[in-house]
């Protein structure tokens, strides 16, 4: 299984389940730093987006999930060219894949 910190609309237990056709639990929240939280668009819509900044001191929180490589396929695919899927190092000392920019 594969650790992913969401932070937006996967954060969303209802958007997470539908999407990979399960009940996809959260494992507990962490967080990061080295980010800034922004806004990208798509789709006639806007949606939350991390960005790297090295200098940022904010926290950002989240949720853990896991989910097998062929759900990690369904959420690159959810996430489309508005992300990249990257590992992160995560406060709590653990590394999790996230969608960022």
């Amino acid at each position: 299984m594969e650790k992913v910190f969401v932070y937006g609309t996967l954060r969303i237990s209802d958007v997470r389940n539908k999407l990979l056709s399960r009940q996809v639990q959260s494992n507990g929240t962490d967080k990061i730093t080295g980010y800034k939280l922004s806004t990208v668009y798509g789709d006639g819509q806007s949606y939350p987006i991390i960005i790297e900044d090295k200098t940022s001191t904010l926290e950002i929180d989240g949720e853990i999930i896991e989910v097998s490589e062929n759900e990690l396929t369904i959420l690159d695919d959810y996430e489309g060219d508005l992300y990249i899927r990257k590992k992160i190092d995560l406060r709590s000392g653990n590394t999790a894949w996230v969608y960022s920019k």
